[in-house]
């Protein structure tokens, strides 16, 4: 469940993350890392937006792509947050998938270090020229 969204609008081009989806069943790809300093942010006031392209091939309503939220307190060690937040796209019999954004507040205990973990599923239709992005908003 994602809390509402406040029409956070300020996108700080350091706070954002690009990355191209995995092959389906490979290896997850993730987003270069963002800063979000040392207690210099909180938590409550900003967002995190998630933005997924169209992919028409994806005509099969069985696969998910599933997007992760990892952090890390050294940036090297990442692991999925806790309260664990996930967003999935489904496949689209007819037109395949819709470009999809999703917004959400990042967990009050989240560390310095943000990434986003995308996985595809074995089976699925081939999405790796599929750029996805991560935006933090202020």
């Amino acid at each position: 469940m994602s809390l509402p969204s406040y029409n956070r609008q300020i996108r700080d081009a350091n706070l954002r993350g690009t990355c191209y989806l995995p092959a389906a069943g490979e290896t997850a790809n993730s987003t270069p890392y963002i800063d979000f300093g040392p207690g210099t942010w909180r938590p409550e006031e900003m967002e995190i937006e998630v933005a997924l392209p169209a992919m028409t091939n994806r005509t099969s309503a069985s696969y998910t792509i599933t997007a992760t939220l990892q952090d890390s307190a050294d940036n090297i060690t990442f692991a999925n947050t806790n309260p664990l937040i996930q967003c999935g796209v489904i496949g689209v019999v007819a037109t395949g998938s819709p470009a999809t954004t999703f917004r959400f507040r990042p967990p009050a205990n989240i560390r310095q270090f943000v990434q986003m973990e995308f996985s595809v599923p074995a089976g699925d239709a081939d999405n790796t020229g599929a750029q996805v992005y991560v935006q933090g908003l202020l």
